[in-house]
């Protein structure tokens, strides 16, 4: 699944819209399913075709990921080594949000936004951040995000 800017979980494999009869229905329940769960790791592929389209005269479930979806292979990493970056980046902001509750982050914000401190300026930016993403996972009814 991917998660949309406004932290709405979108699944990538269930669109009811895309399926034909009889399998709508179905479609829509997974889909609900889906889009109901929370995220437990990071998924990455550099593969164009997700699944097994057709094998031994039967078709299968396959998905076709658009281009943004695909893994690009850099020097940054193999893809395992990004696939566990981004499983620990993603540990360590749930950890900093369970950690530091909002009223912390606005009070940290507010002490860097007076200039006081040394260098606060530097700081700013991402203590807007991360206080205008834990102002939006409070304000979400499912904390997913």
């Amino acid at each position: 699944m991917t998660i949309a800017p406004d932290g709405k979980l979108i699944p990538v494999m269930w669109n009811a819209e895309t399926v034909r009869e009889p399998y709508k229905e179905a479609c829509r329940a997974l889909e609900s399913v889906v889009a109901r769960s929370s995220i437990k790791q990071v998924f990455l592929s550099d593969q164009n075709v997700w699944g097994i389209p057709a094998k031994g005269g039967w078709r299968h479930f396959s998905v076709i990921p658009s281009e943004a979806l695909i893994f690009k292979p850099s020097s940054l990493g193999t893809i395992e080594q990004i696939i566990a970056q981004k499983q620990q980046d993603y540990e360590m902001l749930r950890r900093g949000l369970a950690e530091f509750p909002l009223e912390i982050l606005q009070q940290a914000y507010s002490l860097l936004t007076t200039r006081t401190l040394y260098r606060s300026e530097k700081c700013i930016e991402v203590a807007q951040w991360l206080l205008n993403l834990q102002e939006r996972r409070q304000a979400t009814l499912n904390l997913r995000i």
